[in-house]
């Protein structure tokens, strides 16, 4: 592999570890935000879904400003970002406060993106592979820790100061950034695709929109609705206006790799459809604290442990990805994850629903960390690579915007109490352990759908 492709995959894998921090940081205190503002499930994950939706369209822009500005510069500015978005968060009352310091969060790590990637590649480059598995495993061990102490900050201090946690990834950028320093040498390029990501964007918004306000579980009436059908005709519609614009521009973001042949749909869909289901994870420690009655903390000791099972998995993948490669890899863990849904559905007794739980973190890893680079260094020439590993990132964070939305939608749609129900108020733990079957028997046709196009996606192997 060459040395662009190393640094456009290593980007990719920095976006996706910086999503998944944010996402554990805040999941644990999901309950205390229903509360506070009395908001459904289905609203309440807007905190973290915004996020993804906002990071899934700012990444690429922050990424090509630090090309042609440098990567320092936009890492000090984003690291302002963060620190003014946490702040809005901590001290915001109103709900569309919290909202708009969210969004300035999400802004702001998108941008710390491309500096991260290049000191990982640094860093790895002065490792062999023992020693790159053994830094893996102490970051991932102290990361999957994350959900246990922001449950602890959260029933000690209140659940505003989980966002201590940013404040601290703050201190440490801003400390790496004064011991390593990028060697920038910024390019003055055309910024392509500004316009189309700006489409992209404004359909995620608009479908998220219209999934919030949507019972799945109504039928076609339920999609008719006048409350509803407007958004989903601008957000659907809107596709019309970025192919428009993809045509008509010289230097296009999606049309050399996406809308130019069918096969990228199959790989973009995959590589969606891994981010939405992973989305159950952050959502089954909160529903399981109500059906077996599990106190905040030991419901925060789950998502540790839902992690470290995760982590460990990664083990396997590393090797599975290196002699099977990406499809086996997929199947495998959309086919394991499909099982343990199947399981979580039909039996509620702990031994077994813990057992299926820890069966699905292990093969969720499996899918998030199947290599999808390796279709695309086979279709793809090198000068494509970098927007094409943009559009995966994209995909992956919005299929996880889209998904826990989704998730959450069904999750309240199963039964009528839980449309009002703010975490707060008590509900009999068999309304819960219902909606929660719903969900899991919804899931485990979206992984049997991720099995099918895992195994439409061929292509050769390039030999790395």
């Amino acid at each position: 592999m060459t040395r662009f492709k190393r640094f456009t995959l290593e980007t990719f894998v920095v976006a996706m570890m910086l999503i998944i921090i944010d996402m554990i940081i805040l999941a644990p205190v999901l309950p205390f935000v229903m509360g506070e503002y009395h908001l459904p499930t289905h609203w309440a994950v807007w905190i973290i879904s915004l996020h993804l939706a906002v990071f899934s369209f700012a990444l690429p822009v922050m990424e090509n400003w630090a090309v042609s500005m440098g990567r320092m510069k936009i890492l000090y500015v984003s690291l302002g970002f963060i620190l003014l978005g946490t702040w809005v968060a901590f001290v915001a009352k109103p709900w569309i406060w919290l909202m708009w310091g969210r969004v300035v969060q999400s802004v702001g790590m998108s941008g710390v993106v491309p500096y991260i990637a290049v000191q990982i590649r640094r860093l790895m480059s002065k490792q062999n592979r023992r020693k790159q598995m053994g830094t893996l495993l102490l970051w991932g061990s102290t990361v999957a820790f994350t959900p246990w102490v922001a449950a602890w900050l959260t029933l000690l201090l209140g659940w505003r100061f989980a966002f201590l946690l940013h404040g601290l990834l703050i201190i440490v950028l801003f400390i790496a950034s004064r011991k390593w320093v990028c060697s920038d040498r910024p390019k003055r390029v055309r910024i392509a695709g500004d316009a189309s990501i700006f489409f992209f964007g404004l359909i995620l918004l608009f479908i998220m929109a219209g999934l919030t306000n949507t019972n799945l579980l109504g039928g076609w009436r339920a999609l008719v609705q006048p409350e509803v059908l407007p958004l989903w005709i601008v957000g659907i519609g809107m596709v019309v206006p970025l192919l428009m614009m993809e045509r008509q521009k010289s230097h296009p973001f999606f049309e050399p790799h996406l809308f130019a042949n069918w096969r990228f749909w199959l790989l973009y869909g995959q590589v969606g459809l891994s981010g939405f289901i992973w989305m159950a994870l952050l959502l089954i420690p909160g529903w399981a604290a109500h059906v077996y009655r599990l106190d905040y903390i030991t419901s925060g000791a789950l998502f540790t442990y839902l992690l470290l099972c995760s982590l460990f998995a990664l083990l396997f993948v590393r090797l599975a990805a290196r002699v099977w490669g990406f499809r086996p890899t997929a199947v495998m863990g959309y086919g394991l994850s499909a099982l343990a849904f199947v399981v979580l559905a039909a039996d509620r007794e702990f031994v077994w629903s813990f057992m299926a739980l820890s069966l699905l973190s292990f093969s969720l890893c499996f899918v998030f960390a199947a290599p999808v680079h390796q279709p695309l260094l086979a279709w793809m020439p090198n000068r494509r690579m970098r927007s094409g590993m943009m559009t995966l990132g994209m995909f992956r964070a919005a299929g996880g915007a889209i998904g826990l939305l989704t998730i959450a939608r069904v999750f309240t749609s199963a039964d009528p109490h839980l449309l009002t129900w703010t975490a707060e108020a008590p509900i009999p733990p068999q309304v819960i352990a219902e909606a929660q079957s719903s969900v899991f028997w919804f899931l485990a046709i979206v992984s049997l759908v991720g099995v099918v196009l895992s195994l439409l996606v061929r292509f050769q192997r390039p030999v790395s």
